[in-house]
């Protein structure tokens, strides 16, 4: 992209929650938790604002129907790499959303 842009993707809570001051302040703890983080198999985070932040956009489709051994072993270990420096890991903060299959 020219001068510099990048492209983001813009993840929102829930209407419902961001009504609730207590999952507003988690949902921002755990953004910014995460942003303080510097791993490859972690996408950054560029922006946390009221209700929403923008994630790095990453290019590519999940993987589709089983893997063969090699492939999952490769993809299992970046896994497991990522969840090793994450907060939740390490007790930083509670259980967060984004260690569920689907942002993995």
């Amino acid at each position: 992209m020219a001068g510099g842009a990048r492209r983001g993707l813009k993840r929102v809570l829930p209407t419902q929650f961001a009504a609730e001051p207590d999952r507003l302040r988690r949902f921002e703890e755990e953004a910014r938790a995460i942003a303080a983080l510097n791993h490859p198999h972690i996408c950054q985070i560029y922006d946390i604002s009221p209700g929403y932040l923008v994630l790095e956009y990453v290019s590519g489709a999940p993987p589709r129907g089983p893997l063969p051994p090699t492939e999952a072993v490769r993809l299992g270990s970046q896994i497991v790499s990522a969840l090793e420096v994450h907060p939740v890991f390490w007790g930083v903060i509670g259980h967060s959303s984004d260690t569920t299959p689907t942002p993995i």
